[in-house]
């Protein structure tokens, strides 16, 4: 899955993502791409939504990559929940965050610098 060439226009793309492409280094890809490393995009939309939404990605492949580092597998054979954790009696797990108002200010990159080399 290639998150970093754009698929969307760039008035389109989240501040988040344009900031990384604006001031790229390989850190910065490589923990994105090892997050997604694994992760199955089931209905062909993610790269797309990563580029345009980016927050609700972003903590997709977050949880991905704490399930990864516990050595837990993930299901992804259904539509939904985001996760359906296989080891452990099973369980899952939906990622969802917060969102700023329609119509409101976008929240600015500075959040995202706490977790990226930006």
């Amino acid at each position: 899955m290639d998150l970093f060439t754009p698929v969307v226009h760039d008035a389109s793309q989240h501040p988040n993502f344009r900031a990384i492409l604006a001031r790229p280094n390989g850190y910065n890809c490589d923990v994105l791409n090892d997050w997604a490393r694994g992760f199955k995009d089931r209905d062909g939309k993610f790269v797309g939504e990563f580029q345009r939404t980016f927050d609700t990605c972003f903590w997709e492949l977050h949880l991905f990559a704490v399930l990864k580092q516990y050595g837990l597998s993930a299901d992804f054979s259904n539509r939904a929940p985001d996760f359906y954790v296989t080891s452990h009696g099973g369980f899952n797990i939906e990622a969802t965050v917060p969102l700023h108002a329609t119509g409101s200010t976008l929240p600015t990159t500075k959040p995202l610098e706490r977790f990226l080399r930006i």
